[in-house]
């Protein structure tokens, strides 16, 4: 996964000096990355019904359990603007 990150983070930094304003730029890029972390972990995953998710262009909260490190590249699967919160004891995580 650092590989890939470490790939992607041109491409992830270019996008947001294009895009600063709406940020889709980076969205797309992070749902790249993601999907291509998970194509090289060999993980498939997929939804299931993807017909109850909400319209691409509607707001909606999604929550991981962190199960796995794995959650953030799954993100990636929604093809949808994603943006991350998380809270501030993270920042103490080595």
């Amino acid at each position: 996964c650092l590989a890939w990150a470490v790939a992607f983070a041109p491409a992830m930094l270019l996008a947001a000096v294009l895009d600063w304003k709406r940020r889709t730029l980076v969205s797309r890029v992070g749902n790249a990355w993601g999907r291509t972390v998970l194509f090289a972990s060999g993980v498939r995953a997929r939804c299931i019904d993807p017909h109850l998710l909400p319209p691409p262009d509607e707001p909606v909260m999604y929550v991981a359990n962190h199960c796995s490190y794995l959650d953030i590249p799954v993100t990636g699967l929604l093809k949808r603007p994603v943006k991350y919160i998380s809270k501030s004891e993270v920042k103490k995580i080595p």
